[in-house]
């Protein structure tokens, strides 16, 4: 009885310690869903300063074309009249107006053509643009979803844990109490074979005394050997749970790439110009201040490592809510600091290993 209810504590003990294993898997899990969450909200960020850019770009082409097109049916209007004008009288002076008026006409022409082109590369580009933010509009309340399923799932673990440890905690209680039990029996009993006057037993009752013994013994050493105990096997994410997370994995590989690929783009099409700060620097509640380098077209870099859980990173003014995950907890992680519009900056973060020589 006293072996079976130390097994069971020790059963117990070894459950809930692979349930607090558990918790801490799905902890990590919820961390990275917020990563993913972040990085999906900071490219609906970007997009929307395209945006908020182009706004301004349509509404300058709209009025350059309806500029062109007065312009045009002004020097319609002018080449009409100096064609009749040279009908009318057929003179040199006449002859220049008309030549200079067809000139001005078609350079009028072209003005509105050029302009109805531009006006439709910036229309287009902003479908695209709407498009984009209507996508990961999508996935963002899609990741909501998901942060608030999983919140749950934390929740029902960390619950299950407990319960785990109450029954093992009792069972452990148990097993002491009856041990000591047994021990003050098993010391009581001793002490009651002392006091009893000692028989010598008849010479042919010596062998059945020593299998006695022997029997005694045997009996004591199976009550201190222990039984094996049947090892709980830490159970590993399910399959679908491990397509969830390659998923995760191959969403941050997209985003590092994505940010990488804008930021080289931009670099490499543009001046580099003049750093708007003179000092820029990193700082957050779970790290060490560290300096931004200028790259140059508005973007900065530091490379830090970083500490698990979710926290707040601070540049200048600003002040940027991210989550590490438990697993990367001690990586090296890369920011990018977009400050392209002083009043909606972004911070890009990403795991450097990611990235190959970046």
């Amino acid at each position: 009885m006293i072996k079976q209810l130390v097994l069971s504590a020790l059963i117990l003990s070894s459950s809930q310690s692979i349930l607090a294993g558990t918790v801490s898997q799905e902890e990590d899990k919820l961390d990275r869903f917020y990563q993913a969450f972040e990085n999906r909200s900071s490219e609906l960020e970007d997009i929307e300063n395209e945006l908020f850019g182009y706004d301004y770009k349509l509404e300058r082409a709209q009025k350059d074309l309806q500029t062109a097109q007065k312009e045009l049916a002004a020097a319609e209007q002018e080449h009409a009249k100096s064609k009749r004008d040279l009908a009318a009288n057929n003179s040199e002076d006449n002859q220049r107006a008309f030549n200079l008026s067809e000139h001005a006409l078609k350079m009028s022409e072209r003005g509105v053509r050029t302009r109805t082109r531009r006006l439709e590369r910036v229309q287009e580009s902003m479908k695209e643009l709407q498009e984009t933010q209507a996508r990961l509009q999508a996935q963002v309340a899609d990741s909501q979803k998901r942060i608030e399923v999983q919140e749950r799932e934390v929740a029902a673990a960390k619950r299950m844990a407990k319960i785990r440890l109450a029954q093992a905690d009792k069972a452990r209680a148990e097993a002491e109490r009856r041990m000591a039990e047994e021990k003050r029996q098993a010391e009581a009993a001793k002490r009651a074979a002392a006091a009893m006057p000692v028989i010598e037993p008849p010479a042919t009752s010596q062998p059945a005394v020593a299998e006695v013994a022997a029997a005694g013994q045997n009996e004591s050493s199976a009550t201190i050997v222990e039984e094996p105990v049947a090892s709980a096997v830490e159970e590993d994410f399910s399959d679908s749970e491990k397509e969830e997370l390659s998923e995760l994995d191959k969403e941050a590989l997209e985003y590092a790439q994505k940010e990488v690929a804008r930021l080289e783009k931009l670099l490499s099409s543009s001046s580099a110009g003049r750093p708007t700060f003179r000092y820029l620097a990193l700082e957050g509640n779970k790290i060490d201040a560290a300096s931004f380098e200028f790259l140059g077209g508005d973007q900065y870099r530091v490379d830090s490592v970083v500490t698990k859980g979710r926290q707040i990173f601070e540049v200048g003014r600003h002040k940027f809510r991210r989550t590490i995950p438990a697993s990367d907890d001690g990586a090296e992680y890369v920011f990018i600091y977009d400050a392209k519009r002083l009043s909606r900056p972004r911070l890009v973060m990403f795991k450097k290993s990611l990235i190959g020589d970046f």
